[in-house]
């Protein structure tokens, strides 16, 4: 799933969260904050970054970042000019 949104983070950590049987307290005991900050970012997006880097570990999910091609495709254009 492309992330475009803080609260696309939620609705992946929530959908993963409850395929793999886990609850919001349970994840928010493995990731070393509260149940009201779990719920917070899987209705919002909205946490400190360290919370979703621990929440998708918890999860078995990998976080990666690219360049957006289209801007890539930009940048190497006008870098050829």
């Amino acid at each position: 799933m492309k992330i475009r949104t803080p609260a696309d983070f939620g609705i992946v950590i929530r959908s993963v969260r409850s395929a793999q049987g886990i609850n919001q307290q349970h994840l928010a005991e493995i990731c070393g904050t509260t149940q009201s900050a779990i719920s917070r970012l899987e209705k919002t997006g909205v946490c400190h970054i360290d919370t979703l880097l621990r929440a998708c570990n918890a999860l078995h999910l990998q976080l990666e970042i690219f360049p957006q091609s289209a801007r890539l495709s930009e940048k190497s254009v006008a870098a050829d000019l």
